[in-house]
């Protein structure tokens, strides 16, 4: 693999508009990439085809407070799944897959809301944010 490894980092998930059948997963990258994608699937064996996402460049600059400073943020879609589904899922792009790349991939999970909310079944979520 020439050159160095561009490695994903600082993963976030989020609810679609529908949080029983859609995710969005945001991650960031060093520099830019090419093709970023996350791949889905019921086990960690078992991850899916590609689902590309957005690569979104952000330039900061405030004259005589900070010097200029780029960061790349990724945003990738996953829609179709089925409510309170617990899924497994990576992040990669064009010349990193995280199936292959044991050292450095990593594969999370997520569950999707139920389809009702029954009394005795608890449903957990976190919430955060940035003021920046």
């Amino acid at each position: 693999m020439p050159g160095k490894l561009v490695v994903p980092f600082g993963r976030h998930l989020a609810w679609g508009a529908n949080p029983r059948t859609q995710v969005r997963v945001g991650w960031q990258v060093p520099k830019t990439v090419r093709r970023p994608y996350v791949r889905v699937g019921n086990s960690p064996a078992t991850l899916g085809d590609k689902i590309f996402g957005e690569l979104r460049p952000l330039h900061t600059e405030i004259e005589d407070v900070i010097p200029a400073t780029d960061q790349y943020y990724v945003h990738a879609a996953i829609d179709d799944l089925i409510p309170g589904t617990t899924y497994y899922y990576a992040v990669g792009h064009h010349g990193f897959d995280a199936r292959e790349l044991k050292e450095f991939g990593r594969i999370d999970s997520f569950t999707t809301a139920p389809t009702r909310r029954r009394a005795a079944e608890p449903f957990t979520f976190t919430a955060f944010g940035d003021q920046g």
